[in-house]
């Protein structure tokens, strides 16, 4: 689930020629810069897709590396939220 939000936004950032200064696309700048230049500042995706990476990456974290646990109903609300994101960012880069 965290996985395909951030191949998407990773080609939409690429796409709208944004990259990280090194070689590395960490999670922390895949959401910070999507949402900055992406969602706010140039519009190119709807508002409702901020919440989306910090929500399901929240839930990535305590299922990876914590010793909670993501219960099915967490797991299936995150596909809800992370379903429309990917379409949207597939749609936006198939645009372009």
């Amino acid at each position: 689930m965290g996985h395909r939000w951030s191949s998407g936004a990773i080609a939409a950032l690429a796409q709208a020629g944004i990259e990280p200064r090194g070689s590395r696309w960490g999670h922390e700048f895949v959401q910070a810069r999507f949402v900055r230049e992406l969602v706010n500042r140039r519009k190119i995706y709807p508002p409702g897709l901020r919440q989306t990476m910090s929500n399901t990456l929240g839930l990535r974290q305590t299922a990876d590396y914590t010793t909670d646990y993501v219960n099915q109903r967490e797991a299936a609300r995150a596909l809800e939220w992370t379903r429309p994101f990917v379409e949207a960012v597939q749609g936006g880069v198939r645009r372009r």
